[in-house]
């Protein structure tokens, strides 16, 4: 948490959180920090956010529903809403089966969020570049 006392920062979305449980709390420097938890029998996994101390009273809601998708809502004014959905993909060893799922879950969350800004962020532990065998 030092390291954000030296950068300029509104949301930071976190991956390998390797928490057991979540956690809910306020840094000593006002910032909001929410952890979500591990995957159960492992010790990976898990996302989160660092919210900036400027922008804590204007959060609507966390949501860290499982432990690779969660979801920061702001209410930035008025009329200007904005979801911040963190994701950390499945990497590439798993099969196609755990990629569908994970993408289906991305799509109903985005589709679930009533915000009209929605940002999509974190590890797709993608590839780019041609396919090496």
């Amino acid at each position: 948490m030092e390291e954000t006392e030296r950068i300029k920062f509104d949301v930071i979305g976190l991956r390998e959180t390797r928490r057991r449980n979540p956690l809910s709390c306020t840094w000593k420097n006002g910032a909001g920090v929410f952890l979500g938890s591990r995957r159960e029998n492992s010790t990976s996994g898990g996302i989160g956010f660092i919210v900036a101390p400027r922008l804590v009273q204007k959060i609507r809601q966390v949501s860290l529903p499982s432990h690779t998708i969660g979801v920061l809502d702001l209410q930035l004014d008025k009329k200007t809403k904005v979801s911040v959905i963190q994701i950390y993909a499945p990497t590439a060893d798993k099969d196609e089966a755990d990629h569908t799922d994970f993408y289906d879950e991305v799509r109903e969350t985005a589709a679930k969020c009533r915000s009209y800004y929605k940002i999509i962020a974190g590890d797709f532990n993608a590839c780019v570049g041609p396919k090496r065998h």
